[in-house]
């Protein structure tokens, strides 16, 4: 079995590193991320939608609650990639 060695990162001739490197070596360690736990805590906690009343055009309180969760996982997303983006 033979072990590679990892490759090393392109660098210009006066030594510093390429374009393309430090975007690969770029943090994604934004304060941002943690805005992601909002939509994942809203659906973990059934006791917060585990009901009937109220409805909503006669759709129970439960299915819409999940709907809406949707649109906000994905609101919340959208919104995490765009300020972390840089």
């Amino acid at each position: 079995m033979t072990v590679h060695e990892p490759e090393q990162p392109a660098r210009h001739p006066d030594g510093s590193l390429a374009e393309g490197t430090r975007r690969a070596e770029r943090s994604d360690h934004s304060s941002w991320n943690w805005l992601l736990l909002l939509p994942l805590l809203a659906t973990l906690i059934p006791p917060l939608y585990n009901r009937v009343d109220p409805t909503l055009s006669d759709i129970p309180f439960f299915y819409w609650y999940q709907l809406a969760a949707i649109g906000i996982g994905v609101s919340t997303t959208l919104i995490v990639y765009v300020k972390s983006r840089g």
